[in-house]
């Protein structure tokens, strides 16, 4: 009798969720934002949209969209990304993987077979690679270990006693050490593991126990992670606290900041100031023990998803632009998500603005007919 009002219970609580993919999707990865992933160069910074992938150039701010239409892409959806021996890796729906470098666009589907047999989605929301080279690329709860372009293995994340896992980040250390955030789907509960292709897998993690969070483990988000230059894990926490794993013990600190809400994203950047952003555009640097709080200025119906840092620029992505934190000054930065041109009737000496070719490279003196970058947009002269 238990176990059936338990199946009961189970079924109804299953029949009560909205249908479609969005069930077992991170806030990162669903069409309401416009910005789901960041990578960097030397030249340029690379914007992961729902639309594509933007390549801006960080010396002109020149915007390029790459798509299915106009590319070698495979679908428009960029869900993740990671720059690795000079190709950029791009992680994008139904199960494709796409490594671009400037010569070319190769297309991989390592997780294809996942995708046409299991619910429910092909999202490839993680791409992260060892010190080795080794490749790790994650869609839903599964994860899959690349080496030299054949898949070693493939790893299911999941409890003890059976529930799936939704992966949320993954993040690799200078030891190869493989950190897996994620949360179990049908309990809602957060949990924190590891993994190395010699030892297997260790989650959820034997030392990762309700009692030493100060909240209990709710409080943990596992939507933001990233590891220090320590090898430590820093882990976002509802509350207004960050947790900080060595390898064998949690510390936790109150960072002050009230939000009924966890942290959207952290990083590091290269002086090992952590970044961390809040939905509401609060931007938190932590330097030591000193925390500084910053309010960017958002546009009303504006929230913020994910943060990227590139030297000492910082960027934040929201469901509405990109917006650049520089030296103390907010910069916005609105996004071309389509291949729209604009249009220029007369000639480029009554066209005020600095002037560059498709190749990023400035002119001078009154260029040909064609088309033109200026003011960081196409245009088409005409006369």
């Amino acid at each position: 009798m238990k176990k059936t009002i338990l199946l009961a219970l189970l079924a109804l609580i299953a029949c009560s969720l909205p249908s479609g993919a969005k069930n077992f999707v991170s806030y990162r990865f669903n069409n309401d934002y416009l910005v789901t992933c960041m990578a960097h160069d030397g030249q340029n910074l690379y914007v992961g949209t729902i639309y594509g992938l933007i390549t801006i150039d960080k010396a002109t701010g020149m915007q390029t969209l790459r798509n299915s239409t106009n590319s070698a892409l495979p679908n428009d959806k960029v869900f993740s990304m990671s720059m690795h021996d000079g190709a950029l890796w791009v992680g994008l729906d139904s199960a494709c993987v796409s490594e671009i470098t400037p010569e070319q666009t190769r297309n991989y589907q390592y997780l294809w077979n996942l995708f046409q047999n299991e619910f429910p989605y092909g999202y490839v929301t993680n791409i992260v690679f060892g010190p080795s080279g080794e490749m790790y690329i994650t869609k839903a709860w599964d994860f899959a270990l690349v080496v030299n372009g054949q898949i070693e293995e493939i790893v299911r994340v999941g409890s003890s006693y059976g529930e799936r896992a939704e992966i949320e980040e993954l993040k690799v250390d200078a030891n190869g050490v493989l950190w897996i955030a994620s949360w179990e789907i049908a309990w809602w509960n957060r949990s924190l593991g590891r993994y190395t292709p010699e030892g297997g897998i260790d989650y959820p993690m034997a030392d990762f126990d309700d009692s030493l969070f100060p909240l209990g483990k709710d409080m943990m988000d596992t939507e933001s992670m990233d590891v220090d230059a320590n090898g430590h894990v820093w882990i976002g926490c509802r509350g207004g606290y960050l947790a900080e794993y060595d390898g064998e013990t949690f510390r936790f600190y109150n960072t002050g900041i009230v939000s009924k809400i966890a942290f959207r994203d952290l990083a590091f950047d290269a002086n090992g100031t952590l970044w961390v952003l809040v939905n509401d555009g609060r931007l938190v640097s932590r330097i030591g023990e000193e925390i500084t709080v910053r309010q960017l200025e958002l546009v009303e119906g504006e929230y913020c998803s994910i943060l990227h840092v590139d030297g000492d620029t910082v960027y934040v992505g929201t469901n509405k632009r990109l917006i650049a934190w520089h030296d103390g000054q907010q910069t916005n930065i609105e996004l071309a998500t389509t291949n729209a041109v604009s249009s220029c009737t007369g000639s480029m000496g009554q066209k005020q603005g600095t002037c560059y070719d498709l190749q990023g490279r400035r002119l001078s003196g009154r260029p040909a007919r064609g088309l033109y970058i200026v003011d960081g947009k196409k245009v088409l002269i005409t006369k």
